[in-house]
């Protein structure tokens, strides 16, 4: 918590790119980072009621997290249709590729990878961990993961 009373926790280390912009938008909202959390560069985390990412996920170029769409939108009548955020929970060991986005609802199993571009919009921790692709994203391919303590590309040597 800030001088402002507003909520940021960090569970261990987190390192952020450059040209990244963390936002905490209102004194309730609670962002939240297990340990050893990074990205590459131009991380934008717009956070209104509650962000919370799990140990050692890694976000590619250009990954946007909101909870909040900013607005509401309203039936013909006049009531409001939806509430216009809703919680985001990243799972950890996770990779999120440049450019993908991340919207209000959004819960992303542990282990699990999101192809470049991709947007996530929905809760999918019912799902296995696996590779979520598409706009919106959907489970391409279960039972794989990148393996963020075997993070190393082993080149063929003949190239």
């Amino acid at each position: 918590m800030d001088e402002r009373g507003w909520n940021s926790n960090f569970h261990g280390k987190f390192t952020v790119g450059p040209g990244s912009v963390i936002k905490i938008a209102h004194p309730k909202a609670i962002l939240e980072f297990g340990d050893n959390v990074c990205n590459a560069s131009s991380l934008k985390i717009d956070c209104h009621y509650r962000i919370s990412i799990g140990e050692k996920t890694r976000f590619g170029w250009n990954v946007t997290i909101m909870d909040s769409n900013l607005h509401r939108l309203k039936n013909e009548d006049g009531t409001w249709k939806g509430k216009g955020y809703d919680m985001v929970d990243i799972g950890g060991n996770t990779w999120i590729s440049s450019q993908c986005v991340v919207l209000p609802g959004t819960k992303f199993p542990s282990y699990s990878v999101c192809a470049l571009g991709s947007i996530l919009n929905k809760d999918y921790s019912n799902n296995e961990r696996g590779l979520y692709a598409g706009r919106p994203a959907k489970l391409i391919k279960a039972g794989i993961w990148r393996d963020m303590s075997d993070d190393i590309v082993h080149y063929d040597e003949n190239l």
